[in-house]
C-alpha cells in the first residue's frame, strides 16, 4: 500500500499532514551536517510510518505501541469532558403531538430550531435582541428528544460549527425579504444546491418564538412578538458567516456595513446555549413558590436552605445537592453544577455568595423584563 502525505505552505512554514491521524504518523527528521555554517537549513525527510499492524501481523509488530501511562492522563484530564458531555441542560416537557425535533429542518419548521434561536436571542443580545436567525444548514443533530431531555453532548451535535454569532441591526424589510427567499425552495422553488432533495434547503433560515412567518409567501408577519415594521432597525442575533453569505443579507452588508459589528465582537453559538440552559436551571432553583418569577426574598430563602454548613458562600456539592432536590428530571452531575457555579461566581474562588446570586439573579430577571419578547 503507498502511503502519500499532504504539504501546504503558510508564511513560507512547511505543514506536513499524515492525512488519517488516528492511523498513519509523518516522521520528519531535521539534519545538520558536522560543520555547517550557523543557520544553514538542515536537510528535511519525512517518512509515512503506519500506526496499525501490517495486514495479517499481530499489533504487537506495529512500529509505535501504545504508551499505556499517556493513555491513562489522557483519560483522567477527558474524564470532566465526558461527564459534561452525558450532562442533562434541559428537560422539556413532552409533548406527543408537536415533540421537540430537529429533523427535517431543512424542510420546514422545527421545534429545536426555534429553541435554539430562543436561546441565542436571549444570550446574545444581553436581554435586548429583537431576535434571532440561524439557517437550516447549521443545525446538524436530526433528532427527536422523546424524553425531552437536552444533553451537552445534543448540543454539541445540533451546532457543531465554531462559527461566531454577532448581534446585526437590520430592517425589518430585509429580514423579511431573507426569510422569505431562503424557504422559497419548501414551496417548489429550485433548491440553491445540485443533487438536493426536492424542497429542501440547507440556507433556510429558522428564527425565535417571537418572530412568525406568511404560511404560505413566508414574509415575516412579526418581530419581537410585534407586527413586522418594514423601516425598523432590528437588533437581531445572527452568525456572521450569514451576514457575508446570505444573497439577502450579503447585499445589505455590503450597503450598511457600520450596522454590522465585527466577528471579533461575537461568540461561538455553543457556549451561548449552554449559558441560556444554565441561567434557566437557576431561575428554576430560585423560584421558591414556582410562579416564574424570581424575587429577591426567593433568593434568600433558596441561598439560606442550600448553604448547609451555613459558611455564607454556596460550593458545587451544596449546588448538586439543590439541584437534584428541586429538579428532579435533570441527571445532575458535578460538572453541570461547576459550569452554575461558574456563570454566577463573580469573584472567581469556586462558590457563590449570597450578594453574587442576587445580583446574578436579578441581571438576569432585568434582561429578561428589558426583552422584546417578554
Amino acid at each position: 500500500m503507498i502511503m502519500r502525505f499532504f504539504c501546504e505552505h503558510h508564511n513560507g512554514t512547511v505543514i506536513v499532514k499524515a492525512g488519517a491521524d488516528a492511523k498513519n504518523v509523518a516522521v520528519i527528521d531535521l539534519f545538520w551536517e558536522k560543520g555547517s555554517p550557523p543557520k544553514s537549513p538542515p536537510i528535511v525527510s519525512v517518512e509515512m510510518v503506519p500506526l496499525e499492524a501490517p495486514e495479517g501481523k499481530e499489533q504487537s509488530e506495529a512500529p509505535y505501541q501504545p504508551d499505556l501511562k499517556l493513555q491513562e492522563t489522557v483519560r483522567i484530564l477527558q474524564r470532566p469532558a465526558e461527564e459534561l458531555k452525558a450532562a442533562t441542560l434541559a428537560a422539556i416537557p413532552v409533548d406527543d403531538e408537536d415533540p421537540l425535533t430537529s429533523e427535517g429542518v431543512r424542510f420546514h419548521e422545527c421545534s429545536m430550531a426555534t429553541l435554539l434561536a430562543n436561546g441565542l436571542r436571549d444570550i446574545g443580545g444581553a436581554g435586548g435582541a429583537d431576535g434571532a436567525l440561524m439557517n437550516a444548514g447549521s443545525i446538524r443533530g436530526k433528532k427527536t428528544y422523546s424524553d425531552g431531555k437536552i444533553r451537552f453532548s445534543d448540543l454539541a451535535s445540533e451546532v457543531p460549527f465554531p462559527s461566531t454569532v454577532i448581534t446585526a441591526v437590520i430592517p425589518g424589510s430585509v429580514l423579511s425579504e431573507a426569510v422569505a427567499a431562503s424557504r422559497a425552495p419548501w414551496h417548489g422553488a429550485e433548491t440553491p444546491r445540485a443533487g438536493a432533495a426536492a424542497g429542501s434547503t440547507s440556507h433556510a433560515l429558522h428564527f425565535d418564538d417571537g418572530m412568525k412567518s406568511d404560511p404560505i409567501t413566508e414574509e415575516l408577519v412579526e418581530v419581537a412578538g410585534k407586527p413586522l415594521d418594514p423601516d425598523f432597525l432590528y437588533s437581531i442575533v445572527i452568525d456572521n458567516f450569514l451576514m457575508h453569505n446570505d444573497k439577502v443579507l450579503m447585499e445589505y452588508t455590503k450597503a450598511h456595513p457600520e450596522n454590522i459589528p465585527s466577528e471579533e465582537s461575537g461568540r461561538p453559538a455553543l457556549p451561548m446555549l449552554v449559558e441560556y440552559f444554565c441561567n434557566k436551571i437557576w431561575a428554576s432553583i430560585c423560584d421558591v413558590d414556582g410562579d416564574g418569577v424570581v424575587q429577591v426574598e426567593e433568593i434568600d430563602e433558596f441561598f439560606d436552605l442550600a448553604d448547609t454548613d451555613g459558611n455564607g458562600e454556596l460550593d458545587v456539592d451544596e449546588i448538586m445537592v439543590a439541584m437534584s432536590l428541586r429538579l428532579g428530571d435533570l441527571d445532575v452531575t458535578r460538572v453541570l453544577a461547576q459550569q452554575c457555579v461558574s456563570l454566577a461566581d463573580e469573584d472567581g474562588n469556586g462558590k457563590v455568595s449570597k450578594e453574587e446570586l442576587r445580583k446574578f439573579m436579578m441581571a438576569e430577571a432585568k434582561a429578561r423584563l428589558e426583552s422584546p419578547t417578554t
